[in-house]
């Protein structure tokens, strides 16, 4: 595993300090430790709607759209942000399902113990070969190039799953610093359906018993 500065013990008590003092704790202060990583992970299993008939659907569809774009030969799966890497491992099946032998992955994550548990699980997937681990603060570091292995063959299928809208589209500048040429970049956008009932289905992920507790 590489863990970047951006996540040392000193980058992220000085990132608290600044949020207490500013009446404001990130995101990412909800799962870098231990206990609250485990916490994010219940919460995730429960209440992500990428794990819901319809998100399920919605990312197996954009499975097959990258697989379109994608050249023969070698595969390098970096997952951004990744979390547990989920929505990156069905990824990873769906090219092993399409007959693609060489690939590789990278996750992503600024919680140490979720981007350990997210490239395990990543290459425990059938027919994934190599794979690494990174924590990063993608907020802090603009470019990330440096952080990925660059003798790891192939194309490079960059994904952002779940993010932008947390973080804002200003995540996908880091995001562009790990594509070269003829590389593919993969996001979602959690966007509120157009339905009765829609803006309260969202709202119950996130003001749920759990989060109260």
């Amino acid at each position: 595993m590489r863990i970047d500065a951006s996540v040392s013990p000193a980058a992220l008590r000085a990132g608290m300090l600044a949020d207490l003092g500013a009446r404001h704790i990130d995101n990412r202060f909800h799962y870098v430790g231990e206990r609250s990583a485990a916490m994010w992970q219940a919460l995730a299993d429960s209440h992500s709607p990428a794990l819901a008939e319809d998100g399920l659907a919605a990312y197996e569809r954009a499975a097959r759209a990258a697989l379109a774009l994608l050249p023969d030969g070698p595969v390098h799966v970096i997952g951004m942000a990744c979390g547990d890497g989920a929505k990156e491992r069905r990824l990873l099946g769906a090219l092993a399902s399409a007959g693609r032998t060489d690939i590789t992955a990278t996750a992503m994550d600024v919680s140490v113990p979720l981007v350990s548990a997210a490239a395990a699980a990543m290459g425990a997937v059938p027919g994934v070969g190599t794979t690494d681990a990174v924590a990063v603060d993608i907020t802090a570091v603009r470019d990330l190039s440096p952080l990925v292995a660059s003798g790891t063959p192939g194309t490079r299928l960059v994904t952002v799953f779940g993010i932008i809208s947390t973080l804002g589209p200003d995540v996908l500048v880091p995001a562009t610093s790990l594509l070269r040429p003829g590389d593919v970049l993969m996001a979602s956008a959690n966007l509120l359906p157009d339905r009765p009932g829609a803006r309260e289905a969202i709202m119950a992920q996130y003001d749920n018993p759990p989060t109260r507790a």
